[in-house]
């Protein structure tokens, strides 16, 4: 699928391991940012990584 409308850029604030089991990380309280949540669906060691990135808005 090809997207055509407005560009928007995030910035990453947060990349860590966590638990395999920790789902507190999607928590959706983001203050009206748009918000990007990655986690890993590799589970090594019972571990797993997540990347958190928020919407820059050019302030």
């Amino acid at each position: 699928m090809i997207y055509i409308g407005a560009k928007v850029n995030y910035e990453v604030y947060l990349s860590t391991e966590i638990a395999a089991d920790d789902l507190s990380c999607t928590n959706q309280n983001t203050n009206g940012k748009r918000e990007i949540t990655l986690i890993t669906c590799n589970n090594v060691k019972n571990r797993r990584r997540l990347i958190k990135a928020i919407e820059q808005t050019g302030e």
